[in-house]
């Protein structure tokens, strides 16, 4: 469930408007991406890997026009102890705001390093699934945010690590690392 309905990746989205109606990036800043594999079963089973292909007008890759910059997948920690997670998305505002889906972070307590998810109570709302767990202590990704679950009684929001075993495979499968392009020539990727 991590995906969008229009298969496009924004960069550099705008405020919404004054009453959370979504603005869209610049044409210069979307990307269409096709999905290669995923999996929708659940905390600790929700993961999608896609290919992104360049910007129509560009013509070049998000991570050409991001300055080449990516997250490094890393080691998921053994225990939760003095650990804190970020996590950069494009959530929901209540009340609906121009800060409705627009880029937000948060960083907060990781709580629990379970076999396939991790559980932690840094804040996100509806929209946020996809958005990278970051390892707030070494900057690695280190899981994909997929559902809620605070409540002002307790719980947690829950990520799938990134270290699953079918995840890892789709990743390979896919032929790339996150984020990596090789130029072979003039206009060839």
């Amino acid at each position: 469930h991590c995906t969008s309905s229009t298969n496009i990746l924004e960069m550099n989205v705008p405020l919404s408007s004054s009453s959370g109606t979504v603005v869209r990036s610049h044409p210069d800043d979307q990307y269409p991406y096709t999905v290669l594999n995923g999996l929708s079963s659940g905390v600790g089973s929700d993961w999608q890997v896609a290919s992104c292909g360049p910007d129509s007008n560009t013509n070049l890759l998000p991570t050409q026009a991001n300055g080449g910059v990516w997250y490094t997948l890393g080691a998921v920690p053994p225990s939760s102890s003095g650990q804190n997670i970020t996590i950069t998305g494009y959530g929901t505002n209540t009340p609906r705001n121009n800060l409705s889906q627009v880029q937000k972070i948060h960083t907060g307590p990781l709580s629990q390093v379970n076999a396939t998810s991790l559980c932690y109570t840094t804040e996100t709302s509806g929209g946020n699934s996809g958005s990278q767990v970051i390892h707030a202590n070494t900057g690695n990704a280190i899981g994909i945010h997929t559902h809620g679950g605070c409540s002002g009684s307790g719980g947690c929001n829950s990520g799938t690590r990134i270290d699953r075993s079918d995840l890892q495979a789709a990743l390979k499968a896919a032929g790339r690392q996150s984020g990596s392009f090789v130029t072979l020539g003039a206009g060839c990727k």
